[in-house]
């Protein structure tokens, strides 16, 4: 069948007459859509713009305290306090030598009925015969301390040592109404030791006990102490100034020690006759006390000594031969 063209021409154009709405309309909502995905991204930039400014704040924030923290911490340590000063010990001593304080205190309250010798109080031995007259009192003399010293090193082998020793029985301070209540110190010991590990050998100058006079023997007690009334426990010896050689014979082997002790101490006649000056008999031209002692202990080292003849004796550690004699000779 053959159409007419006017029909279709009018055909087409009703049909795109009826179609251009609907295509409008389809624009304009695309139109619509692009707008708002063209809004949406431009909010989330500034969104995101927004987000990144806020978190480079918080980053700038965080540095800046950081770096005030670090400043802080630089003056703080700028100005912190300097360290303390070392104290000072109260007692020095040299390096590598020890101080050792020893000592006691005695009291005595005493009542007696007549003097005696040496003195009264803490000070008496043997009762004055024919003496009259009560005295009573509290004394506080006889209280003794004494300084140890050790650890100086010489050589390799030698090493010193030494001691000082002080009681209360020097007098009083003067003749006044409180002198009595003012002892003055008495040197007891004062002596230097040179000892050798490796020989056995200890050299001992200064004042010191004679060889006489057994001191390892002696019980550690108030009761064997000479003051007051302890000479009756049958122990004679003094102390002098002089040189002592003590060598052990068996040195660094098991069983008894046996050593032999040389000593030459100052004479003392009847004391020094002036308190300034030497006028005693016993002195002029160094006329020495010469003294020997040999001893055989099971374990104690310290040499002693009585006069004349050699007995044993009980010893806290162990059983002691002794034996010595004084080669004294006063000068007239």
């Amino acid at each position: 069948m053959r159409r007419n063209p006017l029909f279709i021409a009018m055909a087409v154009s009703m049909g795109l007459a009826v179609a251009s709405p609907i295509l409008a309309a389809t624009t304009h909502k695309k139109s619509e859509v692009k707008a708002l995905h063209t809004l949406i991204d431009k909010q989330q930039q500034q969104l995101d713009q927004q987000q990144q400014q806020e978190l480079q704040a918080l980053r700038d924030s965080l540095k800046r305290l950081e770096g005030e923290q670090v400043q802080q911490h630089a003056e703080i340590s700028t100005v912190a306090e300097p360290p303390p000063v070392e104290a000072k010990p109260a007692f020095g001593m040299a390096p590598g030598v020890s101080v050792t304080l020893n000592g006691f205190v005695s009291a005595t309250a005493f009542s007696q009925s007549k003097s005696f010798t040496f003195g009264n109080g803490q000070n008496a031995e043997f009762p004055v015969a024919d003496s009259k007259g009560r005295l009573s009192g509290f004394d506080v003399r006889n209280t003794r301390f004494w300084l140890d010293f050790k650890g100086s090193k010489f050589t390799d082998n030698w090493s010193g040592g030494g001691r000082i020793e002080m009681d209360f029985f020097g007098g009083f301070n003067g003749t006044g109404a409180y002198s009595q209540q003012q002892p003055i110190p008495r040197l007891r010991q004062a002596y230097v030791d040179w000892d050798n590990v490796e020989s056995g050998s200890t050299v001992r100058i200064g004042q010191q006990w004679d060889l006489m006079f057994p001191l390892d023997n002696v019980t550690t007690s108030l009761t064997h102490v000479a003051f007051p009334l302890g000479y009756g426990v049958g122990m004679i010896g003094w102390r002098f100034p002089g040189a002592v050689w003590m060598q052990d014979f068996n040195h660094g082997s098991s069983g008894p020690k046996w050593r032999l002790d040389l000593g030459a101490f100052e004479g003392s006649w009847s004391g020094p006759g002036d308190n300034v000056n030497f006028l005693t008999a016993g002195n002029p031209n160094f006329r020495p006390m010469k003294q020997v002692a040999i001893c055989r202990r099971a374990t104690s080292l310290r040499p002693t000594g009585v006069p004349m003849r050699s007995t044993p004796t009980a010893n806290p550690t162990g059983t002691m031969w002794f034996a010595g004699w004084d080669m004294a000779r006063p000068v007239g």
